[in-house]
């Protein structure tokens, strides 16, 4: 009975993992986690079959276990963006330009920095404030394996190009006028690669 338990936990560990790695902040994906697994091992429980009382001989079900408390879904939209940028609908956008050949080969395949990366995302958006969670969402959306780290220290490297503002706890770069020219004349130019 035990072996059949761990069978089943193990043959759901994929979709909890995938609703786990959905939030972002470490403390709500052990909120989530622990509250998946209580749910999935009620699940479990409840699907075994009577089991035999020890009073008088009579069957009865297994005494379920008390579910934890569920994740607070707020916290999942608070750690998103501070920009409601459409991450979605940018990456579509990218992958839709007529110039999208030369940014396949200059930016999602280039050997190319971190900083560089981060910074064709922020081009891209010109007018838009973003944090870094947009950058990794885009690059990430695009085929680019950028966690969110990785896109703070992108933009930490090349922190003199940005504008830094902070809304709420975010926060929210932008590119200065000379880094933005700079940056779309190498982007654009033929020759370099």
């Amino acid at each position: 009975m035990e072996d059949d338990r761990y069978s089943r936990l193990v043959n759901r560990m994929e979709q909890v993992a995938n609703a786990v790695n959905a939030f972002e902040s470490p403390e709500v994906q052990m909120l989530a986690f622990k509250a998946l697994i209580a749910t999935l091992d009620v699940g479990i429980m409840e699907d075994q079959e009577e089991a035999p009382s020890r009073v008088e001989g009579e069957t009865r079900r297994a005494p379920k276990p008390q579910a934890k408390r569920k994740a607070n879904k707020k916290a999942s939209t608070e750690s998103s963006s501070a920009s409601n940028l459409d991450h979605n609908t940018i990456i579509n956008e990218i992958k839709e330009d007529s110039r999208f050949d030369k940014f396949n080969r200059k930016i999602i395949l280039g050997d190319v920095s971190r900083g560089i990366r981060a910074k064709f995302v922020s081009w891209y958006t010109h007018d838009r404030a973003i944090s870094s969670g947009d950058v990794s969402r885009v690059l990430q959306g695009l085929g680019v394996k950028f966690d969110p780290s990785t896109a703070s220290r992108a933009m930490s490297d090349v922190s003199s190009d940005y504008l830094k503002t902070q809304e709420g706890r975010f926060a929210m770069y932008r590119l200065t006028s000379r880094a933005y020219a700079d940056f779309e004349s190498w982007l654009l130019n033929d020759a370099e690669v």
